[in-house]
């Protein structure tokens, strides 16, 4: 039964007025509830409703346990999905193509692509025949784990065998070449799909210029966001900020700036991770100010600046070698969980502040034995022990450097301003951007030209777009 979201509390009702009307329920009517269960992501309650159909000695069938599957795998909750489909085999009940297409879309969600390809693998000796929903989810399996080669395989296969490759399938392999740093493949997938009278969809655009921001094509990735309006698809805010990481890689930081007023002018919005981007794009253009102004404009704007964004600025901060204010910002993350972020703050961070404060001090003939400890720690990745390190450090260097450098209109040394605390921040585990820094292949020009004329094409507003 196909139930509108959110429809399964009505579902429950429904068999429990039957219970007490002694209305007789059967398979039918528990897999009715199971399929309301699948569409919101019921996955206890649908686990809980087969040890319910037991004690009643209703047996289930392929309907029911294929509906808990799909409410296992729409939850994420991979483990128990394979735990389903195992215990139905021993109920001798035979998966059908939809249970499969469910444990297989499950497995590849929790990233056991293995598994995946175990249980599509197992449909050819079972003699099920595997249609383009099975496939599309199993080269989906394959582009999440970033297993691009696996992934065009199947894909090549669903044309062998005379499936008409959809959207899904598309989309799937566009982004696995994306992960892959295959951007040239990602282009001719998109042209094909385009000529083929496949629909492409915000999506497929997405993808598509994430795959041109990490093989460091950002004017490819520009021109492909300008096409979007003439062909009929609205950029989102993902499609924004793939846009902006091509401009980061390659560098080009006045772009990267430019597209994130463009996306807040335009109504599309911005986050944390555009924000955190085009900051260090102003950091590879050695651009501290902007990096900076950006960081405070987030405050303004209310949006969340996540460790990323902190660590992005402070990057930006060392680089240019204003190692006080990359302290600053240190000392505004001191109340996270020091052990859950310090992966993710990540090794550079840490030397950046740390060589840039014994520099600075031996430039005052002021060395001291704490910072040498700092930077010794750092070399061998103690990271608590070094962060611990350099936060005890803070409100001495805060302190010698009013004493070093002091405010000409004011004899009476202070902390310095922007090394105190900000009030109410709370920063969280922050996201992974999109970009890349190695660099691709050689550039084929004349690949380079017939990328040219499509996106000419395209310009004038041909092509399939949903």
């Amino acid at each position: 039964a196909c139930v509108p979201e959110g429809e399964w509390s009505v579902s429950e009702g429904l068999l429990q007025e039957m219970e007490r009307a002694n209305v007789a329920s059967n398979v039918v009517t528990y897999s009715a509830l199971m399929a309301s269960y699948a569409t919101d992501r019921q996955w206890q309650k649908a686990s809980r409703l087969l040890q319910t159909m037991e004690v009643k000695c209703i047996p289930p069938n392929v309907v029911t346990y294929s509906s808990a599957i799909r409410a296992c795998e729409r939850a994420g909750a991979w483990g128990m999905a394979l735990r389903l489909f195992v215990q139905m085999r021993k109920q001798r009940i035979q998966p059908n193509v939809i249970t499969y297409s469910s444990a297989i879309a499950a497995c590849g969600k929790a990233g056991r692509w293995r598994r995946a390809l175990e249980l599509f693998l197992s449909m050819y000796h079972l003699g099920l025949d595997r249609d383009v929903v099975v496939y599309s989810v199993a080269i989906t399996a394959c582009e999440k784990a970033g297993q691009w080669q696996l992934a065009l395989s199947l894909f090549n296969e669903m044309n062998t065998l005379s499936l008409k490759r959809d959207d899904i399938a598309y989309n799937a392999m566009i982004s696995a070449c994306a992960k892959g740093k295959q951007w040239k493949r990602a282009v001719e997938l998109f042209m094909e799909m385009d000529s083929s009278g496949v629909m492409t969809s915000v999506h497929t655009y997405s993808a598509l210029i994430i795959a041109c921001a990490r093989g460091k094509k950002w004017r490819r990735a520009l021109a492909f966001l300008k096409s979007m309006p003439e062909n009929g698809v609205n950029p989102n805010i993902i499609t924004y900020n793939a846009a902006i990481a091509a401009c980061e890689t390659s560098k080009q930081w006045k772009k990267a700036l430019e597209l994130l007023r463009e996306a807040k002018s335009s109504g599309v919005g911005v986050d944390s991770i555009s924000y955190a981007t085009t900051i260090s794009a102003c950091a590879k253009g050695g651009k501290w100010t902007q990096a900076l102004a950006l960081f405070e404009e987030m405050e303004l704007e209310s949006i969340p600046r996540d460790t990323y964004v902190f660590s992005c600025t402070i990057n930006a901060l060392a680089q240019a070698g204003e190692w006080v204010k990359a302290l600053g910002l240190f000392q505004q993350m001191a109340p996270v969980d020091v052990s859950e972020e310090v992966e993710i703050i990540g090794r550079a961070d840490v030397e950046l502040v740390s060589r840039f404060l014994s520099q600075d001090f031996e430039i005052k003939g002021l060395q001291r034995e704490g910072v040498q400890k700092v930077v010794a720690e750092t070399k061998q990745q103690e990271w608590q022990a070094a962060l611990d390190l350099m936060l005890m450090e803070i409100e001495a260097i805060t302190a010698l450097s009013a004493r070093l450098d002091p405010d000409p209109s004011d004899s009476s040394p202070k902390p310095l301003p922007f090394l105190s605390r900000t009030k109410g921040n709370v920063v969280t585990s922050g996201p992974t951007s999109v970009n890349s820094r190695n660099a691709p292949d050689g550039i084929d020009d004349q690949f380079d030209d017939v990328v040219d004329d499509y996106l000419q094409v395209l310009a004038r507003g041909g092509g399939a777009t949903a």
